[in-house]
């Protein structure tokens, strides 16, 4: 039980550390209009 609850919060963590990330490079790219709003949307 203490491991599946390990690993939910492990993966919870992850995707949270992952989508800042990514959030980081998009917000870069479409404020300088490197990339059109509909892409960075999608």
């Amino acid at each position: 039980m203490l491991l599946a609850i390990a690993l939910i919060a492990s993966f919870f963590f992850a995707m949270n550390i992952g989508a800042s990330g990514a959030a980081a490079s998009i917000g870069v790219a479409d404020e300088s209009d490197a990339i059109p709003n509909r892409q960075a949307t999608v």
